[in-house]
């Protein structure tokens, strides 16, 4: 009797004690979950600097930190000082666009987009008055004058969090690559699992993160660079901004650089007389994207790695939705891990029968 007591008492402090380190931690659980896979993706990097060149474990570790700040610091930092500068750019367009003689000359000009506007309203048995456009543009021209400013605001407020966040993120991958090994022991410890079961769930990680990030990466620099180029053939502004923006969109699948390049050719096609560019713009882009998704990536990744594009697609909005911005990687990790345990359930259920 006094055994199971203790069992209890026990076994309730232990999970007491478990819930408060995740209650203490929880404010950074997506920062450390980031970091994590992060360590994993550059682990073999790691190890190749520790093996291979012979370099201490910390020294190699924090040339992984400095490697990232590189490749995400930098690009994410630029991306961030040019987005503001590049909505109060279109801001300030937009502004001087919606004035109301340019706004009379506009609509009383012979237009692709004003033609069809006036077959529209023909179409509807209804009047087609430019006024009555005009002041519907200049009233939502108010309303989103005072909500840019107020996002504006909320970016600016936001960096400096970003920044003490990517900061710890560095620390702990730090930590992550330097206590690799007897990390992950400790992880293998506290799992009551068997270690085979173990090395499965470790292996669909590392499989998710190749499609998650390697692939990904180099199809989005593809079609981020191309499309830039495509850009700057066209005479938009900042094509270096956009490329490093459709970049990061091409861990998208399907949708991907399409949120950006079509509303640019709609807008070519509206304020600019040469037709070939919008055109141009949408073919060439469109046949970039089909390229990389439907025959890079399933080249890129081989056999070994069984994905579902719309599976993934749905993990990523899914995660979107409750993670933000990191949902793109949350989402398909969580499905990872939640069919490798189907797997497990299901070799579980077999051993059980067989008996």
């Amino acid at each position: 009797m006094k055994d199971t007591i203790a069992e209890i008492v026990f076994y309730s402090l232990y999970l007491f004690i478990y819930g408060l380190v995740i209650y203490m931690f929880w404010s950074y659980i997506s920062v450390l979950i980031f970091a994590g896979i992060l360590s994993g993706v550059f682990l073999p990097v790691f190890h190749f600097f520790v093996n291979r060149l012979r370099w201490g474990v910390y020294t190699s570790a924090f040339c992984i930190c400095v490697l990232i700040c590189i490749l995400v610091g930098v690009p994410v930092a630029y991306f961030l000082s040019h987005l503001i500068g590049e909505a109060v750019s279109l801001f300030t367009n937009v502004r001087e666009f919606l004035t109301t003689d340019k706004l009379q000359s506009w609509f009383n000009s012979k237009h692709g987009l004003t033609d069809f506007l006036k077959r529209i309203f023909t179409m509807l048995n209804l009047e087609y008055r430019p006024d009555m456009l005009q002041n519907f543009l200049l009233d939502t021209a108010k309303t989103m004058s005072s909500h840019f400013l107020d996002t504006v605001n909320t970016w600016l407020s936001n960096i400096l969090y970003l920044l003490w966040q990517f900061i710890i993120m560095l620390i702990l991958i730090f930590g992550f690559l330097s206590y690799s090994g007897s990390l992950r022991k400790f992880v293998a410890n506290i799992l009551p699992l068997p270690e085979s079961e173990i090395e499965l769930v470790f292996l669909k990680f590392k499989q998710i993160n190749y499609v998650t990030f390697v692939t990904n990466a180099i199809g989005g620099i593809i079609q981020g660079v191309l499309a830039g180029i495509a850009f700057y053939i066209v005479g938009i502004d900042s094509p270096v901004f956009w490329t490093i923006f459709m970049t990061f969109l091409a861990f998208v699948p399907i949708i991907g650089i399409s949120i950006i390049y079509i509303p640019a050719s709609i807008y070519l096609y509206i304020f600019d007389p040469s037709l070939w560019k919008p055109i141009f713009l949408l073919i060439f882009c469109t046949s970039i994207a089909l390229w990389v998704e439907q025959w890079f990536k399933p080249k890129f990744m081989g056999r070994q790695i069984d994905t579902n594009a719309i599976l993934i697609l749905l993990s990523i909005i899914a995660g979107i939705s409750q993670f933000g911005v990191l949902g793109i990687f949350y989402g398909p990790l969580l499905i990872s891990v939640f069919f490798t345990f189907i797997e497990l359930y299901q070799k579980r259920k077999q051993r059980f029968n067989a008996q």
